[in-house]
């Protein structure tokens, strides 16, 4: 690649039947609904909390893994001072600038996509039969914030970190790796409709947008008042 380095991979047969997605569901189609409810688990993805289960479970980067990122960001930051001083873009020294500025952004993919197997492992090997996703439109979630010279984008700035942030987080790559490491293991997933799973009670189902103020959900429902991390409530309702 761009950053010289390379890989060699082996395809091999492991015995492994993988069932398909109707065959699952013709197997979970006998449980009953509270059979169906107790092997079901939901999850919320976020910037704040990674991945939130309806379990109890939250995923999300280490402190470490945090400071690994944190120092090649930094690095990333003081390389690209240095090649914008290096006016020349044909001399040898801003070369090896532009080689060491690749390679380190090649580290902080190769930290994000390692996390993402990491925590599509942990996922997968939790006790629930099938994991059940809010069917986030993360293209258009990241779109640029920009716009256009006829139409100029609003608080491009905010939007251009919520954007970075988002990447960061690797949710659909998450989701992605979930998806076939289930199948391997005789699991289902499936995405559902993400509307008002952040603003609906989980206990009463009363839904008002002002249910849920930042990371914090309080019904205001006043027969209910439950209360909870507005994830751990999002990924109940999931």
């Amino acid at each position: 690649d761009t950053c010289n380095r390379w890989w060699i991979s082996f395809n091999f047969e492991d015995g492994v039947a993988v069932k398909t997605d109707e065959e699952l569901l013709k197997e979970l189609s006998h449980l009953t609904n509270k059979e169906l409810a107790a092997a079901t688990a939901g999850h919320d993805r976020g910037i704040v909390q990674q991945v939130t289960g309806s379990d109890g479970k939250v995923y999300g980067y280490t402190e470490q893994k945090q400071q690994r990122f944190a120092k090649h960001r930094r690095r990333v930051r003081a390389l690209q001072k240095k090649m914008a001083r290096q006016k020349d873009k044909k001399s040898k020294r801003r070369a090896k600038t532009k080689l060491k500025l690749a390679k380190t952004h090649a580290h902080i993919q190769d930290l994000r996509v390692d996390h993402a197997h990491q925590t599509s492992h942990r996922l997968v090997e939790t006790p629930a039969s099938v994991l059940v996703f809010e069917d986030l439109k993360l293209r258009n979630m990241t779109r640029s914030a920009k716009g256009t010279l006829e139409e100029p984008g609003a608080n491009v700035a905010a939007k251009s970190g919520l954007n970075r942030s988002l990447l960061h987080q690797g949710l659909g790559r998450i989701l992605q790796f979930t998806k076939y490491k289930a199948a391997r293991a005789g699991k289902l997933v499936i995405t559902v409709p993400p509307q008002n799973t952040s603003r609906r009670c989980a206990k009463c189902r009363h839904t008002v947008k002002a249910n849920r103020k930042g990371i914090h959900f309080h019904c205001l429902n006043p027969l209910c008042g439950h209360t909870a991390h507005a994830d751990a409530n999002a990924s109940e309702n999931i």
